[in-house]
């Protein structure tokens, strides 16, 4: 295991509490470390963190452009994420177009989350309550004859 990749799994053990107790403040410290380093999973879990304010205050450009950076490393995940930022202007300017096309590309490498899945971390499960579907809305992104089409859920119920 190289050095990213050890401060990598260092913060999912304070994220998750296996062994040190559980917290944020120093999971996004290693994430943080982990990213510096080019870890490309830390990058995209730190974009994460600054996009929910998990740890972190909330600060959506810097969620954005740590998931360019995981993005531009093929990181299906964060091709995901940013794609979604593109398409909703959250963090960056609006472009459709290229939030298509990187919804697309996580799509290609296998990413159900592209065409079906509410947005959270893989880096400890179960997280906090901003996961938790009783308040927190997730936005599901489909494909359609080369459109992108969405539906947001609030609590579980759709609202299209």
């Amino acid at each position: 295991m190289n050095d990213a990749e050890e401060k990598f799994q260092l913060a999912g053990c304070y994220a998750r509490g296996d062994g040190p107790e559980r917290s944020w403040e120093r999971a996004v410290r290693w994430l943080r470390r982990a990213a510096e380093a080019g870890h490309a999973g830390a990058e995209y879990e730190l974009g994460l963190c600054f996009s929910t304010g998990e740890g972190v205050a909330k600060d959506l450009k810097r969620a954005a452009l740590l998931y360019q950076r995981a993005a531009d490393k093929g990181h299906p995940e964060a091709q995901y994420d940013l794609g979604i930022c593109f398409v909703t202007g959250q963090g960056m300017r609006k472009d459709e177009a290229k939030g298509l096309e990187l919804i697309k590309r996580a799509a290609e490498q296998g990413q159900a989350g592209a065409w079906r899945c509410p947005r959270r971390s893989n880096i400890a499960r179960p997280l906090s309550s901003r996961h938790s579907t009783n308040h927190v809305s997730t936005r599901a992104v489909r494909v359609r004859d080369g459109r992108l089409t969405g539906e947001t859920r609030w609590g579980g119920r759709r609202t299209a």
